[in-house]
């Protein structure tokens, strides 16, 4: 409770100090950013939670190939041991979405696409490119610029934001 007069984060109504929560809308007092989106728009809210593990589950799937090809051709089969047991876990504990990837062509076959370009461009490196040479610092450039155009491909092309409404949908209608 707050021992002074204070204004609602949500509604931005004045509330006296006594109260914990705002009179007009009914936001706690204490509510954080988080809280006070969660409170304006809760479905959106859940939506938008949704979508930051979506793209992490994704981000893990697209740089995996990466790994692999690090371990395999450097010598550390070991680690690639344990990148295995880690891709089986993945690919366990999100089996709905990569069954809704493997579904729709669009998806499945970028999802594809990346993972092997990813893969192809560290050969790249691994084989044509030095460590000590120039040319890693324009490779790092050229990757990063890769990820960024992948990313804006997948998540925020059209095609990607429809197919993340439909698998949204897909997963909210079965619970």
């Amino acid at each position: 409770m707050s021992t002074y007069r204070w204004s609602c984060g949500a509604c931005g109504l004045g509330n006296e100090a006594q109260s914990s929560v705002c009179s007009a809308c009914g936001c706690p007092s204490n509510a954080s950013t988080e809280g006070i989106e969660r409170h304006n728009d809760p479905k959106g809210f859940e939506k938008k939670k949704a979508k930051e593990g979506y793209s992490q589950k994704l981000f893990y799937l697209f740089v995996i190939p990466i790994y692999i090809v690090l371990f395999a051709f450097n010598g550390k089969q070991e680690s690639l041991i344990f990148l295995i047991i880690f891709v089986s876990i993945l690919v366990y504990k999100n089996l709905s979405l990569f069954k809704f990837i493997w579904s729709n062509k669009w998806a499945r076959n970028t999802t594809i696409g990346i993972c092997f370009s990813n893969a192809a461009v560290f050969l790249v490196r691994l084989f044509l490119i030095p460590n000590n040479s120039d040319y890693v610092w324009w490779f790092t450039l050229f990757f990063m610029t890769f990820l960024a155009t992948q990313y804006f491909y997948f998540f925020k092309s059209k095609k990607g934001i429809n197919f993340f409404s439909r698998f949204y949908n897909n997963t909210t209608n079965k619970c």
